[in-house]
Parts: C-alpha cells; structure tokens; sequence
C-alpha cells in the first residue's frame, strides 16, 4: 500500500474518507471546556450547599466545629462530610477561644478574625472557615496566601482575602463567607 501525504490527496479521496469515518459522539474542544467550567462551578456550588447544610446541622444541635479545613471534609460517593470533632465546643460554653492558656484553637490558614484575636466562637467562626475553604476549593490556594503562622494570623485578622481566580458566580457569596464581622456573615 502507498501512502499519499496530505497535500497530493484528492476531493475523491477525502470523500472516501469522510464516507469511512464512524460517527464521533462528543463535543468540540471549546464546548467541552464551557462544560468542564460549568461542570466546576456547579461542583463546588454543591460541595459549599452540603457543607452549609452539615454545619446547620452541627450548629442546631448547639455545637461549633472550630477546625473546618479541606482535610476535614471528606468527599464521599454520597457527598462531602464534615469529619474531626476534636475541637469542636458547645456554642453556650462559657469560654470557647482557648484550650489551654496561650494555645489558639484551630488551623491557622482557616480559622476566622475571632478565632485570631481571642474572641467569642460562635456558628459564624465555622461560616468563615467555610469560606476559606471554598476558595481554596475554587483556586487550590488559600485565600490569606502562605506563610509562617503568626503572618496567616495577622492576615486573617486585618487583611481582605484574595479571591482572584474564584468564579464571578461564586465570589460575592464567598466573600459574604468571609466577613470580618462575623454578624455580616450568611447564617
């Protein structure tokens, strides 16, 4: 069999070719991109929409899970589960910013202003977390930068969070997330 390069085919040739060709199910690659964006928004919609609803529940029940960051939430076959309730605290306690003299409770790059400074935890501290946590869900990067511990704290605590890169449809509800005043936040 001889091969013909492309330029030396004919229009007869081609119409064999196009008549030999199977059908092709799918999409065209810009198409496909729309979707896969599409596709991606609507993921991490549902995933903010199943958190919301298990902080609700946790909240109901008058507890504040205090530690919401990607490596406590697992994504199932049945959806994302809030996990690790080892700081979690009743939201009627007395005194829920420390553990321990000096010791801060929660993960430095997702804790709330709050959380921070000492103050009062409440349902809203898990709402900011929340928040954190979709934007890096949405740019894989947290939205208070990198860095040693005391400079995420000092960011969390005085600085607006960097939402470059978050879809437009999910930016304004992320930042309501992260508020600095916690009464501002989505309850």
């Amino acid at each position: 069999v001889e091969a013909t390069s492309p330029s030396r085919r004919t229009g007869a040739d081609l119409a064999g070719l196009l008549r030999r060709s199977a059908p092709v199910a799918g999409h065209t690659a810009p198409r496909s991109l729309e979707m896969a964006s599409q596709d991606y928004v609507s993921a991490i919609l549902s995933i903010g929409i199943a958190l919301a609803e298990a902080l609700h529940y946790i909240h109901q029940r008058g507890l504040a899970h205090l530690d919401l960051k990607p490596s406590n939430v697992m994504l199932a076959v049945d959806g994302p589960h809030v996990i690790d309730f080892g700081i979690s605290r009743v939201i009627a306690a007395a005194d829920l910013t420390r553990t321990d003299i000096g010791t801060i409770v929660g993960s430095p790059g997702f804790m709330s202003p709050e959380q921070t400074r000492g103050h009062e935890l409440t349902a809203a501290t898990d709402v900011f977390s929340l928040g954190t946590v979709l934007a890096y869900a949405a740019t894989g990067r947290n939205p208070f930068g990198a860095g040693p511990e005391h400079t995420l704290l000092y960011r969390i605590a005085h600085d607006e969070p960097d939402l470059s890169g978050v879809p437009d449809s999910l930016a304004p509800l992320i930042a309501m997330c992260l508020a600095k005043d916690p009464a501002q936040r989505p309850s």
